[in-house]
């Protein structure tokens, strides 16, 4: 009964006046967290678009391996900065989110890491037809093992348990133990509101699996993240004692 009157809460953000109020709160926090990411690190971004450029027509001309595997593990681990930035950019915080707000947070990408792992195998795909990773653009690899709608489904069910547990688990001292909490804790608030991630994950999914430039799939990605970033600071200040039970 509890669930079930949980999923039916779920479902009162689409109801009436609710869904242009959080769609509003929503805008207001990606139009915040563009602003906060630009005015420190439009240098990055500008440089990952250009390394992005620059590598697809080396990539074309490189016939060694090792500057192949170097290259793109450079280009991986900018990106991942990219979302961790865009990610601190996002998450509710009283703090004030300057250069030194950056510093302070930026020690803590090493247990992003792992969520980040499992981000960038749900964002690796893209239509068969044009059988390329998000990460390179226009480098083609064949992932023919997916259906298109395996790779929906997938994207679906990871970005929602990704971000939620990265805002529960930079919410809490970094520790081995709280990692799993975190990851535990950011579960659980999925299945409570089942129903409302279910929709709002399967439009990102749909929505992404069809966007032709990674540019626009980073940009629908913070939109929903921002998403989530509104509804997690409503669930977690309801349901603190349901998370945080000590």
């Amino acid at each position: 009964m509890y669930l079930l009157k949980k999923w039916q809460e779920s479902l009162e953000v689409f109801k009436g006046n609710n869904i242009k109020l959080f769609f509003l709160a929503t805008i207001n926090v990606f139009y915040k967290a563009l602003l906060t990411f630009f005015k420190y690190f439009w240098w990055l971004y500008l440089y990952y678009f250009l390394f992005t450029l620059i590598f697809r027509e080396y990539l074309s001309a490189s016939f060694s391996i090792w500057c192949w595997s170097r290259d793109v593990g450079f280009l991986l681990g900018i990106f991942c900065l990219i979302y961790f930035l865009f990610f601190l950019s996002i998450r509710p915080s009283v703090e004030n989110k300057n250069f030194f707000y950056f510093i302070l947070y930026s020690k803590r990408i090493l247990e992003f890491l792992p969520l980040f792992l499992l981000l960038l195998i749900s964002l690796s795909f893209c239509p068969n037809k044009y059988m390329q990773i998000i990460i390179l653009n226009n480098f083609f690899i064949p992932v023919n093992f997916f259906s298109c709608k395996s790779i929906i489904i997938f994207n679906a069910v990871v970005f929602p348990v990704v971000w939620f547990s990265s805002f529960f688990l930079l919410d809490v001292k970094q520790s081995f133990e709280k990692f799993f909490l975190s990851l535990i804790r950011g579960i659980k608030l999925i299945v409570l509101y089942l129903p409302f991630i279910s929709i709002t994950s399967f439009v990102y999914a749909i929505i992404y699996f069809f966007l032709p430039s990674i540019h626009l799939k980073i940009l629908l990605d913070v939109f929903f993240m921002c998403m989530f970033s509104v509804y997690y600071t409503k669930v977690k200040h309801k349901d603190f004692n349901v998370f945080f039970k000590k």
